[in-house]
């Protein structure tokens, strides 16, 4: 036995003693074990230590050579427990191990059987899972139902979507599998702890994705297809997200379920997809990203969903560093929007280069960052291409955070919109300079709008298309309008508040262009208004200056007025002029002239829209003159500086 600290092996090979036959095994405890090139383990004989490698307390494997792979009849030996789990609840896996009585070298596929059940205190022996075709799981000693168990290569939330699987050994590496935990787990216990044993996985693994335009994929575009983890050690999803081959990854999507219902019919139960998006490259562990809990609905067999009155939206879990084990869905971009009316595939791909040795946090559903050991598996830097930051130009400061930022989440409100007492839809608005106002992969996450009976959504135009999305990146300016959609299909009193401000120090209203309204809905404020049944668009913005109350006496707008509500940016790196028109006034023309009076530029018939763009590629390096038209003959002028080399 080795009490190991800090291993590094360049390759390891473990059987029992061949002079004495006695067990030969590694135990890491807290640690890390570190294996350049591939792992043969063949089987030791005295039950209670069978396996050859025990991982114990947060201790990980991680290996490096992606060409090497992993040999033998022996075992690894991991421990990983479903929080809050019992036998009415369903939890998604990606197993770490594979059985090692299947034939051929490398990776094989996981099977109910691969489970054990730890025996009291003992830090090495563990008995195989028993199984049970009934509808309840039970513990002491360990028995799965199989009737729960089941893979989701690709589809919807329709329940033929879901393969079943039973006992059999039909979970390829890569791919992750649905289990209902056992028992009903008393109030403070962290649910059920499982020992996963078998043939640890290695090397890179290509996950097939499907794209289909006419399928509702109850989280944003794309079909879903059940992925994870399937590493004995922590993952990186930011890193699996910028990996140069996995550019058809939009967003990582959660299934959470409210684990008070104990039923095992779909009209007795609730729950939906989290969404979570990085938020930019990060080769370091400060960058968290974005999680979005779902709103949790009850589905139907069809994969229809209804909302629940009495759910509510959980917890908001940092999901970056998937631990071990960890489960979720993979869900991609449109891969070939010239053909909307087909289906597509392209392949993902999870790698030993995304590993990390990063711990879980006090809550086993997902990982807080720790101290990470990457040497030798760091991938090359991959280069986001940032934005240029343009000369601000704008009369009124940004924010500035004040005080310093406490944490190196992204500033951001974090926005919730009840729909009467049916729902609730969170959203989140994030601030960053690498951003646009169009769709920016890696900041902007799908919308599921999975919420039957209302929803509301960012909309954002991608490829020429319009689409719904939960979570929006943009490059703050004190000027900008956010556009927000409503759908319902019932009329509903509705109530928007802001319910999280991080590192961002602007107050935020909706602004609602039908009646030319005001509401603040940070600081402890929210906006309530009621909305028949409809499509609302092009009607509520979120902005961050009040405008309100701006007009004469007599209902009259000065040109000065005007002018003060109206902004102007000229984009040098991106040749235009950017004009915004938060107040709605309806431009006839906006003409740019040369500083001899001649007309180099003009655009006609602009309409009241909030932001219009007038390209300056063809003009030289100069001062010009903008004027902007209105269609009451009240003229705005602006004078602005052109550098395009």
């Amino acid at each position: 036995m080795l009490i190991t600290t800090s291993n590094v092996f360049s390759q390891l090979y473990i059987q029992p003693n061949p002079s004495t036959s006695t067990d030969s095994y590694i135990y890491v405890d807290d640690d890390l074990l570190f294996v350049e090139q591939g792992i043969n383990l063949q089987t030791n004989n005295v039950a209670t230590t069978k396996p050859s490698i025990y991982l114990r307390n947060e201790a990980q494997l991680i290996q490096g050579n992606t060409g090497s792979d992993n040999d033998g009849d022996g075992q690894l030996s991991v421990f990983q427990n479903a929080p809050d789990s019992d036998q009415w609840t369903y939890n998604y896996w990606c197993s770490p191990i594979g059985n090692e009585n299947l034939p051929g070298t490398g990776n094989v596929n996981f099977g109910l059987y691969c489970l054990y059940d730890i025996q009291g205190s003992s830090l090495t022996e563990s008995n195989q899972t028993l199984t049970t075709t009934g509808r309840n799981g039970t513990s002491g000693p360990l028995t799965i139902s199989t009737r729960w168990m089941y893979t989701h290569p690709r589809g919807t939330e329709v329940e033929g979507h879901y393969i079943r699987i039973n006992a059999n050994d039909a979970v390829v590496a890569g791919y992750g599998f649905i289990m209902k935990g056992v028992d009903e787990i008393p109030d403070g216990v962290d649910g059920f702890e499982y020992d996963f044993r078998g043939r640890p996985n290695n090397g890179d693994m290509e996950i097939k994705v499907f794209y289909d335009a006419t399928a509702n994929a109850g989280a944003g575009s794309g079909e879903l297809t059940l992925s994870g983890n399937p590493y004995p050690s922590a993952l990186d999803l930011n890193r699996v997200y910028y990996d140069s081959d996995n550019s058809e990854i939009d967003h990582f999507a959660f299934w959470d379920e409210d684990k008070t219902r104990n039923s095992h019919y779909y009209s007795e139960n609730s729950g939906g997809y989290g969404t979570w998006t990085p938020d930019g490259l990060d080769l370091g562990i400060t960058n968290l990203g974005t999680y979005l809990p779902p709103t949790f609905t009850i589905w139907d067999a069809a994969g229809n969903s209804v909302p629940d009155p009495s759910a509510v939206i959980p917890d908001h879990y940092e999901r970056r560093f998937a631990p071990i084990g960890q489960g979720f869905m993979i869900v991609p971009l449109d891969f070939d929007p010239t053909n909307p009316d087909d289906t597509y595939f392209e392949f993902v791909y999870i790698k030993n280069a995304h590993r990390r040795y990063i711990k879980e946090g006090d809550n086993s559903d997902f990982a807080r960052p720790g101290v990470g050991l990457t040497t030798g598996i760091d991938p090359d830097p991959i280069d986001p291409d940032p934005i240029p930051d343009p000369i601000d130009p704008d009369p009124i400061p940004d924010p500035i955070p004040d005080p310093i930022p406490t944490d190196n989440r992204l500033p951001h409100l974090r926005i919730n919109t009840s729909f009467g007492t049916s729902h609730i839809r969170q959203m989140v608005l994030n601030f960053s300079e690498e951003c646009t106002d169009g769709y920016d992969r890696g900041y902007d996450g799908r919308h599921p709008m999975d919420a039957a009976g209302g929803d509301v959504y960012f909309p954002i135009t991608r490829n020429g298309e319009q689409g719904e999305y939960a979570i929006q990146g943009i490059d703050f300016r004190i000027y900008k309008q956010i556009p927000v959609n409503f759908t319902l299909n019932n009329n509903y009193s509705i109530t928007v508040e802001v319910i999280e401000k991080v590192n961002f120090g602007q107050e935020a209203y909706l602004l609602d262009r039908y009646n030319r309204s005001y509401t603040q809905i940070t600081s402890g404020y929210k906006a309530e208004f009621n909305l028949d049944a409809g499509d609302h668009t092009r009607r509520f913005a979120i902005v961050f200056i009040n405008n309100q109350n701006r007009e004469n006496p007599d209902g009259a707008i000065t040109a000065e007025e005007m002018s003060a509500n109206v902004d102007f940016f000229q984009n040098n790196p991106q040749t235009q002029l950017e004009v915004s028109n938060p107040e709605g006034y309806d431009i006839k023309s906006a003409t740019i002239y040369d500083m001899t009076g001649k007309l180099v530029a003009t655009k006609n018939n602009v309409g009241a829209v909030a932001n219009f763009t007038i390209s300056t590629s063809n003009l030289s390096d100069g001062v010009y003159l903008v004027k902007l038209t209105t269609s009451e003959n009240i003229d705005i002028d602006y004078k602005t500086i052109i550098r395009n080399n």
